[in-house]
């Protein structure tokens, strides 16, 4: 067995025995161990190595009970010789280079042990049960090669205890130890970064070996040198680590050590660093102060920090911070065009309240640096954000010049509206004269057109009566019956009394020869029906007379009127067609007889009362003739009979139009008529005016019936189209009437068509509008018309052409509404005590879209400008609002301490996924967070500088300027120095896995927590 771990489990045995552990358990871990209490009793001490330290006393062998002899002391050994003490050194090295490339050659296999292989067999056991151990010394893993290394080193002369050497000769050894490490892991990126500079040219590297590999490609030497210096850091610190007494490293079940080696390599990893950039740091500015007795080392064009710090910027830290601004803009070449011009458009308006430089620029990925770099203290951001919103609110607000007075416009355009109305009205005072001519205007046109309307319907009125209507009906009926039938039928009558004897013969055989046809007829019908179908009786009388006095023949036809007549009445068709065939011989006769009295019959009585069995005017007359009292034609329904169908009132215009008394029928028809209107609601009687829906109704019911009275259709027509007009032309004066009460009074004072267009043009443009309403609101009004807005907004331009104070309230009113339509609440965005609203860019943006020409028609090419800066620097600002993603942390590294760096590194980030594996989430977390602690304040001071350079930039654009045209020179600083930081905790991590090696014991007499 060798030394190192005989020394090892006789550790572990004291340790036990000072817990108070049974024999049994000592001999099941000297078991696991694989040995046996008499073989760790003959492995040799480390006092009888060649060259070791002799003790002072003899030391207790745990494994020699007190019932056991102890061993006699041994005097001390002879000193060795020089060639002893060479190779002695020779193995002492030999085993401290092997330790330390095991660490670099087995880390790949310690890893994947790590955070793969225990992490299976832990969830095997809890999940499935078991108790397989975990993996302590994976084949091809660091703690196996460093046993090789050890045995190696045993069989050539003796291998050596790190834990059993003193502080010096500990630090020696862990020193030569990192050393190797960080030689070994070095070397191998020199190698591997050779190799891809000279295969993948042009091509993208993967991420994580690129950012490792690139100090070495860039400067391998110097990486290299980095890198021995690191781990010979480490190696110190670890072995000072170590000298902390057991008792204390042993509290928190071994927390407190492993702690410490974790805490003790890594100071001394970046303290070993440390002194090396302290040296070529030193070395430079010897350099430079000896070569430029001025600060050639200096970027002395980078202005000094307005806060007062006196110290002047390196050129590191400008290429620093240059290098990252650059490399954050998503098109750097076109940042500094860009960020010149907008400064250029913005700086005259705006002054020093500008956007950031990346908003400038139009940049967003300098933006994004920007506000991320804000989030450790937005103070600045949130107060330059403040300052804009208030200077493009100053600006909007100063477009319109000082103590500009919206009234001034109001009073300009009740200025014009005078001198249009000037010439018809001639006011002394023109504000008055023109409000009262506008409410004169209105309050005139509603009372003339409600006039007319009452006078048009006021011929109307007598005929809502309730006797209209049955006296225009006698006046008809005596107008046609008394006053042209009665007469017609009398002379009809006396005609035919007196045109012949009445005594004189008649020949009427062709009326016997008519009965005998008819009598045939009958005799072929059925006896049942001769009578309803026929006139046998009459029929076989007539046959027999070959003539008949004048008299009794005109009696004869009488009576075979009558009889006729009552067959049809009777349904019997057949025996009225039989009658009329005996009739017409019998008529003919008479008429040759009295040929007087029948060219008055056929020329004048029929044509007009005798039209036809269907005419309403014979049936009319026959029931008159029939009917003398009038009974069942009463003369009050004269006109209701004849005016309800085309066919009567044909009929009756038929006698009208002939009648002597037509004139007074027709005008007795027309009061019928407008009776029945007057009579149907048409009506208002609130106002006494005709309703044009009713009137329109009325003449659709009557149609063409209207013609009964002849041009009463045209005139109900006009009548309709009055009403139309008159009710248009209400309800808009109706509604101007309410609204300005003053204006109808003095326009009702005017008269004439000139005045009228004047009072119209003015109504109807831009003045009224101005006259009517606040200036801001009618405004609003005019520019969301977007069919007139241009026109009327032309001539409140052309009304203050000449007016200064007139146009400054033309430019105050549209400001107002500016700002009404492109402002918010949100009063936190200005500075505190500013209680006006912010600019939004959406709304600013809208009325640009809808109005930037009409607000080049009011505001002066200067103050159109200031407008347009303001649309500038909120289309800029709005930029400002981009996500800011996760993206590079390149402004993070600039200011992190070695240990940030180690600790966010791959490497880093697997040492601690170790230690979380090891001790659990919660303390592996904890030993992490305490070397932060103990770590934090070595940041770098160019790194800080450079980040101070980036936070300056953001509201300095001649700064940002220098930085984003500054050029980087070639083999610049690089930020990211992750091997070396990984291999400055090498040491405090090798230290945590060996320390497995000891969990057999802890997890036998105290277990852990899990």
């Amino acid at each position: 067995m060798d030394i190192g771990n005989a020394a090892r489990i006789k550790r572990n045995i004291s340790k036990m025995i000072d817990a108070g552990a049974p024999e049994s358990d000592i001999d099941q871990y000297l078991a696991e161990e694989g040995t046996t209490a008499e073989s760790l009793r003959a492995a040799p001490k480390l006092s009888e190595l060649p060259g070791a330290a002799p003790s002072a006393a003899p030391t207790d062998d745990p494994m020699a009970p007190a019932s056991y002899p102890q061993p006699t002391p041994t005097p001390p050994p002879e000193p060795p010789g020089f060639m002893d003490r060479i190779g002695q050194n020779l193995r002492f090295g030999a085993q401290a280079v092997g330790e330390g490339a095991a660490n670099v050659l087995g880390f790949p296999v310690d890893a994947a042990t790590a955070l793969v292989v225990n992490p299976t067999i832990y969830a095997k056991n809890k999940l499935f049960g078991g108790d397989t151990p975990m993996l302590t010394e994976p084949l091809g893993g660091s703690a196996g090669l460093k046993k090789g290394v050890r045995e190696l080193a045993d069989a050539a002369g003796g291998a050596v205890d790190p834990d059993s050497l003193g502080f010096k000769e500990r630090a020696t050894f862990e020193g030569i130890s990192g050393a190797t490490s960080a030689l070994t892991g070095g070397a191998g990126l020199v190698k591997e970064g050779t190799r891809r500079v000279t295969e993948e040219t042009g091509k993208r590297l993967p991420k994580i070996l690129d950012t490792a590999i690139k100090p070495y490609i860039d400067d391998a030497a110097g990486a290299l040198t980095r890198d021995v210096a690191g781990g010979v850091g480490a190696g110190f610190g670890l072995a000072g680590a170590r000298e902390i007494p057991e008792d204390i490293r042993g509290l928190g079940g071994g927390t407190v050590g492993t702690v410490a080696d974790v805490i003790g390599s890594l100071a001394g990893g970046v303290g070993g660093m440390g002194l090396l950039d302290f040296g070529r740091v030193t070395k430079a500015q010897l350099k430079s102060l000896a070569s430029a007795p001025f600060g050639a080392g200096l970027a002395k064009e980078i202005p000094l920090a307005p806060d007062g710090d006196w110290r002047p910027y390196s050129k590191r830290s400008a290429d620093m911070a240059a290098e990252v601004y650059q490399n954050s803009a998503t098109n750097p070449d076109a940042v500094p065009e860009f960020l010149a011009r907008n400064r250029a458009d913005l700086e005259p308006t705006l002054g020093e309240r500008l956007p950031t430089s990346g908003a400038m620029a139009e940049d967003p990925g300098i933006v994004a640096l920007e506000r991320r770099m804000a989030t450790a203290n937005p103070n600045p951001m949130i107060r330059r954000d403040q300052a804009l919103n208030a200077a493009t609110r100053d600006a909007v607000d100063s477009v319109a010049p000082q103590g500009a007075d919206t009234a001034n416009l109001v009073n300009a355009a009740k200025a014009e509206a005078e001198r249009l109305r000037g010439g018809a009205q001639q006011l002394a005072d023109a504000q008055i004269a023109d409000r009262q001519a506008r409410v004169d205007t209105v309050r005139g046109r509603a009372e003339n057109v409600g006039g007319i309307r009452r006078e048009d319907a006021a011929p109307l009125a007598p005929y809502q009566s309730a006797d209209a209507a049955a006296n225009a009906s006698r006046r008809l009926d005596e107008a046609l019956v008394d006053q042209t039938y009665i007469p017609d039928r009398a002379q009809k009558n006396r005609l035919y009394q007196e045109g012949a004897d009445p005594a004189a013969p008649v020949d009427t055989r062709a009326v016997a020869e008519a009965a005998r046809g008819v009598s045939e007829g009958a005799e072929r019908l059925p006896q049942s029906i001769r009578g309803s179908q026929s006139a046998p009786a009459l029929a076989e009388d007539l046959s027999a007379k070959q003539s008949m006095p004048y008299g009794d023949a005109g009696a004869t036809r009488q009576a075979m009127s009558s009889e006729r007549n009552a067959a049809r009445a009777a349904g019997d068709f057949g025996r009225a067609d039989a009658i009329g065939e005996m009739q017409r011989p019998l008529n003919e006769a008479l008429d040759a007889a009295n040929p007087e009295a029948a060219a008055n019959y056929r020329e004048n009585f029929a044509p007009k009362y005798r039209a036809g069995p269907g005419d309403e005017m014979a049936r009319f007359t026959k029931d008159i003739d029939r009917d003398p009292t009038r009974s069942t034609t009463p003369p009050t329904e004269t006109a209701g009979r004849f005016l309800s169908g085309p066919e009567k009132i044909a009929s009756l215009r038929r006698v009208l139009d002939s009648s002597p008394a037509g004139e007074a029928g027709n005008a007795a028809v027309r009061d019928y008529l407008l009776s029945d209107l007057a009579t149907s609601g048409v009506l208002d009687q609130k106002t006494g005016s005709i309703r044009p829906d009713r009137l329109r109704a009325w003449r659709n019911q009557w149609g063409s019936n209207l013609e009964a009275a002849p041009g009463f259709a045209r005139e109900v027509d006009d009548m309709i189209a009055r009403a139309q007009k008159g009710e248009r032309i209400s309800g808009g004066l109706a509604n101007q009437v309410k609204k300005a009460e003053e204006q109808l009074r003095e326009t009702a004072k005017s008269a004439g068509r000139d005045v009228a267009e004047v009072d119209a043009r003015i109504n109807k443009g831009a003045l009224g509008m101005v006259m009517d309403a606040d200036p801001d609101k009618t405004v609003a009004a005019i520019m969301s018309d977007t069919n007139n807005s241009a026109r009327r907004l032309a001539e409140l331009v052309d009304l203050t052409r000449n007016d200064e104070q007139a146009r400054a309230g033309l430019k105050a009113a549209v400001r107002d509404y500016l700002v009404d339509k492109s402002t918010t609440t949100a009063t936190e965005k200005l500075p505190a005590g500013d209680s006006r609203g912010p600019l939004s860019f959406a709304k600013v943006q809208k009325l640009f879209n809808e109005h930037e020409a009409q607000l080049a028609q009011v505001f002066s090419p200067e103050e159109m400008n200031s407008l347009r800066v303001v649309h500038k620097a909120l289309e800029v600002q709005n930029l400002e609002r981009v996500r800011i993603r996760s993206g590079s942390d390149t402004v993070e590294k600039l200011a992190q301490g070695n240990f940030e760096k180690f600790i966010e590194s791959p490497t880093g980030k697997a040492f601690e996924a170790v230690l979380r594996l090891k001790y659990g989430m919660l303390k592996g977390g904890g030993i992490v967070a305490m070397g932060r602690r103990y770590m934090a304040g070595l940041t770098p001071e160019d790194g800080n500088r450079a980040v101070q350079l980036l936070e300056r930039a953001a509201f300095d654009p001649d700064l940002a300027m220098l930085l984003a045209t500054r050029k980087i020179p070639p083999g610049s600083p690089q930020y990211n120095r992750l091997i070396q930081n990984a291999l400055a905790g090498a040491a405090g991590a090798r230290a945590a896995t060996e320390d497995d090696e000891r969990e057999p014991l802890e997890v036998t007499v105290k277990p852990l927590p899990f």
